[in-house]
């Protein structure tokens, strides 16, 4: 078995040069320790040992009959809790709120009804009281998802303590996961002033796009966006969330004195952004790293990666001038749609909203205007007359003045007609007749 594996990436491998390594050297280091196996595990160790020295990802291989022994499942409070040698009780530490109220993602003793707290004390389990040097832990041996009943008190004491009837579980990981999470998130806020977002990706599969489904709506409004990609466990659903990450802002929409902006797509993030990856990520978590930094990894990137990171060698990276989203680290400044540095983008035919002391769409115009006169087709007036190139400056500067509410000492707004040669809106008629140049 141990040198079929060895012949099967030597002859099926993607890389005939084996990414370089002298795999006939690899089977005389690794083949010579045959003879020194002694279990199924042995086998198991060295099967991995070859496929490593490929230093490629998802090159997997999965244990055969392998024996165990059976397993012992274990009650656990999702809590830690201290021994205490004088009393032989165990004092209650951190409780493990996780996703509370979600009792799914919280431990048994979180629950509100049971008002325990950090600093009380665990004196018995079903009715027994501890005894000194015992570990509270055998009492709930094959306890999990079992109505087991608590005694706890204020003090390491059996007086007073007060009974409460919980359901431990078979696996608190998931609890003290979702814990750091809401502690990471919290510490970043604080230390932004709310001004930065934080989401974590447990992996790049149906639990990463569950916690980016919640996490990203409330906090997608933000300055900035931290997403943390480190121990992630891989998956494949990368490219949904840089697809919605990514959108372009085509619209915003927002009040005086409201906060929130609602964009168009909805919730198109306008902010700043940057992913953390570690060397314990699995496949496919490095990809929103690379998007975000446009495929320019940096140096804290190198093999900071366990899984797969596909790249077509003739897919070259997009030219930083033509990309619209944000590239790698950029430092925390006022932050502004996209859309707005992009200048003013309206349908032909659509007549620009007055500004006061701009001619909207009209800046370049008027100054080529200046230095080299109207073009033959400009030259036509309202009524068919060609009017000089003199006359051009003039009505720009008039039109200005017209657009910043009138002409100076003008008091007479009336609808705003557009001039037939200028096509910008004016506000009196005094003002339209100087905007054509007539006396």
């Amino acid at each position: 078995m141990l040198r079929e594996t060895w012949r099967l990436q030597r002859d099926f491998f993607y890389d005939p040069k084996m990414h370089g390594v002298d795999w006939d050297g690899v089977w005389k280091q690794y083949g010579s320790l045959a003879d020194r196996m002694a279990s199924r595990d042995d086998l198991e160790d060295l099967i991995g040992e070859i496929l490593g020295e490929l230093s490629v990802g998802h090159a997997y291989h999965f244990p055969g009959d392998v024996r165990r022994g059976k397993p012992v499942g274990t009650g656990l409070l999702a809590a830690d809790l201290d021994y205490d040698g004088a009393s032989g009780f165990w004092k209650i530490g951190r409780i493990y709120s996780g996703d509370y109220p979600d009792m799914k993602t919280a431990s048994p003793l979180s629950r509100a009804d049971l008002n325990v707290h950090s600093g009380m004390w665990l004196v018995a389990i079903d009715g027994r009281p501890l005894v000194k040097g015992e570990d509270y832990m055998r009492r709930l041996a094959n306890r999990a998802g079992q109505e087991t009943e608590l005694s706890i008190n204020d003090a390491p004491k059996l007086e007073g303590a007060r009974r409460i009837v919980v359901k431990p579980i078979a696996n608190d990981t998931r609890i003290r996961y979702a814990t750091w999470v809401r502690d990471t998130r919290a510490a970043v806020d604080k230390a932004s002033n709310g001004q930065i977002g934080y989401l974590h990706l447990y992996d790049m599969q149906g639990f990463g796009l569950q916690q980016f489904s919640r996490d990203y709506p409330p906090q997608w409004n933000k300055r900035g966006f931290i997403i943390d990609d480190r121990w992630n466990h891989g998956g494949f659903v990368a490219t949904m969330i840089v697809a919605h990450l990514d959108r372009k802002v085509f619209s915003i929409a927002g009040t005086r004195y409201g906060k929130t902006l609602v964009t168009t797509p909805d919730r198109a993030f306008h902010g700043y952004m940057d992913v953390l990856i570690n060397r314990q990520g699995g496949s496919d978590c490095r990809n929103p790293r690379a998007v975000v930094q446009g495929l320019r990894p940096g140096p804290d990137d190198r093999d900071a990666h366990l899984g797969w990171l596909g790249r077509h060698p003739r897919r070259q990276a997009v030219p930083r001038r033509r990309r619209h989203h944000a590239a790698g680290v950029r430092r925390l400044g006022p932050a502004r749609p996209r859309l707005a540095d992009r200048g003013s983008r309206r349908r032909p035919g659509c007549r620009p909203r007055p500004q006061p002391g701009r001619v909207p769409g009209r800046q370049g115009r008027a100054a080529r205007l200046r230095r080299e006169g109207p073009a033959r087709e400009d030259r036509q007036g309202p009524e068919g007359s060609v009017a000089g190139a003199a006359d051009y400056p003039a009505a720009a500067q008039a039109d200005a003045l017209t657009v910043a509410g009138g002409r100076a000492g003008c008091a007479r707004p009336s609808p705003a007609p557009s001039c037939g040669r200028m096509r910008i809106p004016t506000s009196c008629a005094s003002c339209r007749a100087s905007a054509r140049g007539d006396p």
